[in-house]
């Protein structure tokens, strides 16, 4: 059992793959899920619905300790130097919208409770 920080939240976020994909024969699309420390934005878990292990456990070393406010683009980076998986470019899609999420919902100026205007 993950014993997460008192102030992180769960994001998650879907994007479609191609048809050739093994992800689509699957599961249809990439779901990439998120533990995220609300005032730093610091992500502390991650996790998407691959076919393989690996695969996950590379991607959460892609995300793990960065922070969605500040190394976003560093996250992105990262992917497109290293990440050679088929569904890169979903993966990237699926964290902007996670990240996009994430400032909605917790602006700098107020991380206590979520923005839901």
């Amino acid at each position: 059992m993950a014993n997460f920080p008192a102030d992180s939240v769960f994001i998650c976020e879907a994007a479609q793959v191609s048809t050739d994909n093994p992800i689509t024969h699957r599961y249809r699309f990439l779901l990439l899920t998120l533990v995220v420390e609300r005032k730093s934005g610091v992500i502390v878990d991650a996790e998407i619905n691959s076919i393989c292990n690996l695969t996950t456990k590379f991607v959460q070393d892609l995300m793990i300790g960065y922070s969605l406010r500040i190394d976003l683009q560093h996250i992105i980076d990262d992917i497109r130097s290293r990440y050679y998986g088929e569904s890169s470019k979903s993966l990237v899609y699926a964290l902007n919208a996670c990240a996009k999420k994430f400032l909605l919902l917790y602006p700098l100026s107020d991380t206590t409770k979520p923005n839901l205007r």
